[in-house]
């Protein structure tokens, strides 16, 4: 995978723990080939997705299969050139969207997340 090959959607999300980030990329590569999943019916997708934790700098990816009548998740192990792409992509994003690093992101929902959960 390449810059190219993938584009973070705006929709980032923060974990329960506040911790990760988690973040669906969409895909502009053969999915099917990269990850040797059979997506030749039309009804069939493939959503990959990354959870980035930018506190201890780790990366996990994984993707599930959805079909007309079933869906199926795996894990995915990128190379170490595909996980600092990710990962400086998850970075941008945060930054384009909401000028902050990705720690500061976590921080504020989570400050938010406190704050609202205090006055309900």
């Amino acid at each position: 995978m390449e810059r190219q090959d993938l584009r973070v959607n705006d929709d980032i999300q923060v974990s329960e723990d506040g911790r990760s980030l988690i973040a669906c990329l969409e895909t502009w590569l053969d999915a099917g080939k990269k990850f040797q999943e059979d997506l030749s019916d039309d009804e069939t997708w493939l959503n990959l997705y990354a959870t980035y934790d930018p506190f201890t700098d780790t990366l996990e990816m994984g993707y599930v299969v959805e079909t007309a009548i079933h869906y199926y998740s795996n894990d995915y192990k990128p190379t170490t050139n595909e996980e600092r792409l990710v990962k400086d992509m998850i970075t941008e994003k945060i930054h384009e969207l909401f000028n902050q690093t990705p720690q500061e992101f976590c921080r504020a929902f989570s400050d938010n997340d406190i704050q609202m959960g205090g006055q309900t």
